[in-house]
């Protein structure tokens, strides 16, 4: 039996649970159990591999420090988007200490529209797609700067984080290692905060 053969199997074993009788839940179950199948069975440790459905009210809070602040015309282009091509990236999410919860990383705004929009809401009916980073709190704040960096948000709302970063005793040196940037673009942004 080939590969071909047995993988046709196993779909024909799953096509065969009769996934009409089960409800939404027991079907994002069996969505999630195969997802980490699938993302264990190649030889790359991304995390964007193994994208889990969650339900908002259950496990995903939002972040203990300040988000991301989005201009109304910019948020509706994010909900236009997500209306005309669906969620096209999962909510980055990091597990908190001793806890199945989950604080969002990166994805605030996304995360905020499928809780409130009708449509949205309905379109995944309460669920989230996520991915999950093993991080601690330090590690979290890094990896939002990160995110917000590459997107070209480096302003107001990085330098806070920065700050955070600064408060849990991170030198510069640190601060700049960890994030690719040399120590004048952290003092930069440093600055940003201080001006408020």
């Amino acid at each position: 039996m080939t590969y071909d053969d047995k993988v046709r199997t196993l779909l024909t074993t799953l096509i065969n649970l009769e996934l009409t009788k089960l409800n939404t839940e027991q079907k994002v179950q069996i969505y999630n159990v195969i997802s980490n199948y699938i993302a264990n069975l190649v030889p790359f440790n991304h995390p964007a591999l193994n994208v889990k459905l969650v339900r908002n009210e259950k496990l995903l809070l939002d972040n203990a420090y300040k988000p991301n602040n989005v201009a109304s015309p910019e948020y509706k282009l994010l909900r236009n988007s997500i209306i005309k091509d669906g969620i096209t990236m999962p909510i980055i999410t990091g597990r908190l200490r001793a806890s199945q919860n989950l604080a969002i990383i990166d994805g605030y705004h996304r995360n905020q529209l499928i809780k409130t929009d009708p449509d949205i809401h309905e379109s995944l009916q309460g669920y989230a797609p996520i991915i999950t980073l093993e991080k601690t709190l330090d590690q979290r704040l890094y990896s939002s700067i990160r995110h917000n960096l590459a997107r070209g948000i480096h302003q107001e709302s990085t330098a806070q984080l920065m700050m955070k970063l600064k408060a849990l005793n991170w030198s510069n040196e640190d601060i700049s290692q960890e994030l690719g940037a040399d120590c004048d673009e952290i003092l930069g942004m440093q600055k940003t905060d201080l001006t408020k």
